[in-house]
């Protein structure tokens, strides 16, 4: 390391602006040619593109330098001492910001504390803004290294958005009031639990269970007008093959005994969606996705006849796989999910997604594909148990679709070899006419393929071929369809999940080579 800092040295003094002219993209394949890969990370330039997400007239743009009075990393061998208006920003990973020593997850020597001028910010608001989605991408792309992390530096010249003191102390004194009215719904919701363990436990407690149900759902029932505008404006941003099961479904009368069905199907839908974005994400990285096809042909899943069943099995291949790359090779799932803030492979990845798909695959198995005649209370209880189901997806999803959008490439216009005009079909929501788009980028796209595109400028993600959305026959304007077999004139067959059809027929030649390498 001596050798490559002597180098370096070396070359700044015969060039002096060194260190600007190596962001340029053509003087760093030379520069990390004469310099180890972390070496170069350790003199690159902070990334400030995110100041280009800032856009509030009500609020000033200031470097944490200029709010606060102190920094100072933490060490193991001098303990922080607590101060007024602190805060303490984790070096490494996504941890939350703190304001007390008390709050802190993990160690100390782990954190730097800043210590904020009271005339300028509050703590609590600085803080809350970090842990913020925009905070968490501030974070990530000031942080330096091969492994990434933050330092004294680095954070000085962090940027944040800062209201007034006055408009500061109106946010928080809200957000206590919100976090105040969660924390009574999460204490319903907990007796809600303890009322259903007595009763299952004690039967004869039916009645007394009853009328406490009733004197806690008398004050905290929500307006069905708002849960069902939020849950149809929640439809409406979500990529179109789950959309539009979901819109089926709303369309149901109450008390139809077939609404549980389509919420299977929106479960069996979305984790086939998940797994083809996957499938796409990987193909990319050669050696990843070799590793990932060893597994599955290990579970021996048969991809010739995909059932409900297959398909989670290879999502939860998909997603511990994933975890362990989130975990030890952060900047090759970067590249893999062309995410730099790697909050689409972290939300595809979270175990509780796992969880959920593998209920529903159960109740689909054990109620409904197997099951006796289901009477219409049955119905209704299995509905209930999967709309609450889908609540806790769309928590974890969060606002995963803001960011990423699933389109499809009408036609493409060429300026030179780094920079295209692509014209697409929005494909979110569960409207059948799709919003038309255009969207200037670096990277070539196909014409009819599938992508998701992230909101930044980095590269989409092509999807396999396992998603094909075409016109039907008749009723609907667009319609999509899954993969589903490959029949025995070696025909590939389609199925949709919210439209009474199926296709077939001879598709892209490397849809049926993957299945012959997965099988």
């Amino acid at each position: 390391m001596k050798k490559e800092e002597a180098k370096f040295e070396e070359l700044k003094n015969k060039f002096p602006h060194l260190d600007k002219f190596a962001e340029k993209k053509n003087m760093q394949k030379n520069l990390i040619a004469l310099l180890s890969p972390e070496f170069f990370e350790k003199y690159k330039l902070p990334d400030d593109s995110y100041l280009k997400e800032f856009d509030d007239p009500n609020a000033l743009i200031e470097k944490i330098s200029d709010l606060s009075t102190s920094i100072s990393l933490g060490s193991q061998k001098k303990k922080f001492k607590e101060d007024f208006n602190t805060i303490y920003i984790p070096k490494i990973g996504n941890s939350k910001v703190c304001i007390s020593i008390l709050d802190l997850k993990i160690k100390e020597q782990n954190y730097i504390k800043v210590i904020i001028d009271p005339t300028k910010s509050y703590a609590e608001f600085l803080a809350s803004f970090l842990n913020s989605d925009l905070g968490l991408t501030i974070r990530s792309k000031c942080m330096k290294g091969y492994i990434p992390f933050l330092n004294k530096t680095s954070v000085s010249n962090m940027h944040v958005l800062i209201p007034s003191l006055k408009q500061q102390k109106k946010i928080l004194n809200f957000l206590l009031i919100v976090n105040k009215k969660k924390n009574d719904l999460a204490n319903v919701s907990n007796r809600l639990d303890e009322l259903k363990a007595e009763l299952i436990s004690k039967p004869s407690s039916l009645e007394e269970v009853s009328k406490e149900y009733a004197e806690i759902a008398k004050d905290v029932e929500p307006s069905k007008k708002i849960l069902k505008k939020s849950f149809t404006e929640w439809i409406d941003t979500i990529p179109f093959p789950l959309a539009v099961i979901l819109r089926e479904y709303l369309s149901l009368k109450e008390g139809d005994g077939h609404k549980f069905r389509v919420l299977l199907k929106f479960f069996e839908a979305t984790v086939a969606f998940f797994n083809t974005i996957y499938f796409g994400a990987y193909r990319e990285s050669k050696k990843d996705f070799e590793e990932i096809k060893n597994k599955l042909k290990n579970d021996k899943l048969n991809f010739k006849h995909l059932t409900f069943g297959i398909w989670v099995q290879t999502f939860a291949v998909f997603c511990k796989y994933t975890r362990t790359l989130l975990n030890e090779d952060r900047k090759t799932c970067e590249r893999i999910f062309c995410d730099e803030d790697l909050i689409l492979p972290t939300i595809l990845s979270d175990k509780k997604l796992v969880n959920i798909f593998s209920e529903a695959l159960r109740i689909r198995n054990q109620e409904e594909a197997h099951g006796s005649y289901i009477d219409l209370e049955t119905a209704e209880n299995m509905n209930n148990n999967l709309y609450e189901m889908v609540e806790s997806f769309r928590e974890i999803i969060g606002d995963l679709w803001t960011r990423n959008e699933l389109v499809q490439l009408d036609t493409s216009e060429a300026y030179s070899e780094n920079e295209y005009v692509h014209h697409f079909s929005s494909l979110m929501g569960s409207h059948t006419t799709f919003i038309k788009k255009s969207k200037k980028m670096e990277h070539g796209l196909f014409k009819n393929n599938l992508y998701l595109i992230n909101s930044k400028p980095t590269k989409p993600i092509k999807l396999e071929k396992f998603l094909q959305i075409s016109t039907p026959p008749k009723k609907l304007k667009n319609a999509c369809y899954f993969y589903n077999k490959v029949n025995r004139q070696g025909k590939v067959h389609f199925i949709s999940y919210h439209y009474s059809n199926t296709i077939e027929g001879n598709f892209p030649e490397q849809l049926l080579a993957l299945i012959d390498e997965l099988t």
